[in-house]
């Protein structure tokens, strides 16, 4: 992974969480399965949330193949465990490149940001599918 967030870092917009730039050398012709994997903390008062997407290319324009949202509790700081799936049944390249972005949810959110770097914390998995 590149790109890599630094933990603790404290936003309030979309961020590029980590990319898999061109990490997967596919078949022309093929689709890749791609599932991202953070643990977010959340720093709320009331109906706090949080969502992650999975976008193609490496930062946060890129086409939205897949998006969540976390919700969460009135505690100030929660953690969520963000885990997220898409096909990309077309892709760019025969090595195309992918972000897993964040961002803070409702009016309640103040900021988001990552719990850790740690790669048992922050993944993203590519698997080639034939046709």
């Amino acid at each position: 992974l590149s790109s890599i967030e630094t933990p603790d870092e404290n936003r309030t917009s979309e961020t590029v969480l980590a990319v898999a730039d061109s990490q997967i050398n596919i078949t022309s012709g093929n689709k890749v399965f791609v599932m991202a994997h953070a643990i977010i903390a959340v720093n709320g008062n009331t109906n706090a949330s949080s969502g992650m997407h999975i976008r193609e290319g490496t930062d946060t324009t890129g086409a939205i193949m897949h998006s969540g949202r976390f919700m969460g509790g009135a505690s100030n700081i929660y953690f969520t465990d963000h885990t997220i799936m898409a096909l990309d049944a077309s892709p760019a390249s025969t090595t195309p490149s992918y972000a897993m972005t964040y961002w803070k949810g409702s009016g309640g959110t103040s900021s988001v940001y990552l719990y850790s770097s740690s790669l048992d914390y922050l993944k993203i998995v590519l698997m080639e599918v034939a046709g």
